[in-house]
């Protein structure tokens, strides 16, 4: 990947005023968040988000942000940064989902929503985006992670209501 960065770069530097100047932030901005390195993947994607970039690539780097911001949260060790991160990428994904509703990226985008809120211990309204990827994209190729996702929302919920309330089990069907 280092040297697919130093290509695009040399792109960058070399043909500053080039038509593909905007595929080569967004593959910049990709690049980089393969690598972990998050902030300057924002910093080529945030690029992009308006002209010269054609309308296709300003949706893939919108789509592209969220992510980048999840697998940020993901790297912080401090709990209360942590969430704050993880509320900033939710908030990008919300931003996502309502200026591109009908986008290709929608599915994963609301994937994406739903697996920062379970990070952040907001099992509902997880539970409520996964349901909503499962009968909107029932068909999708991947609609078996959503599946997944929402029980493990589910069964971490249930977990945490038992330990909160030991007697609860007992209403349960067995």
């Amino acid at each position: 990947y280092k040297e697919a960065v130093a290509d695009y770069e040399a792109i960058l530097k070399d043909y500053p005023t080039s038509l593909m100047v905007p595929e080569a932030q967004f593959r910049l901005g990709y690049l980089h968040f393969i690598l972990g390195e998050y902030d300057k993947s924002l910093g080529y994607l945030k690029k992009i988000l308006g002209p010269p970039a054609s309308a296709e690539i300003q949706e893939l780097a919108a789509s592209m942000i969220p992510q980048v911001l999840a697998g940020k949260a993901s790297q912080e060790n401090d709990p209360k940064k942590q969430e704050a991160a993880y509320n900033q990428a939710i908030r990008e994904y919300d931003n996502f989902l309502k200026k591109y509703p009908n986008s290709d990226q929608a599915e994963t985008a609301n994937y994406g929503r739903a697996l920062a809120l379970y990070q952040i211990g907001k099992y509902g309204e997880a539970a409520t985006a996964l349901r909503a990827n499962l009968q909107k994209y029932a068909g999708s190729e991947s609609i078996l992670d959503s599946q997944y996702l929402l029980a493990l929302v589910l069964a971490t919920e249930g977990a945490q209501t038992l330990q909160k309330t030991p007697g609860a089990a007992d209403g349960v069907a067995k």
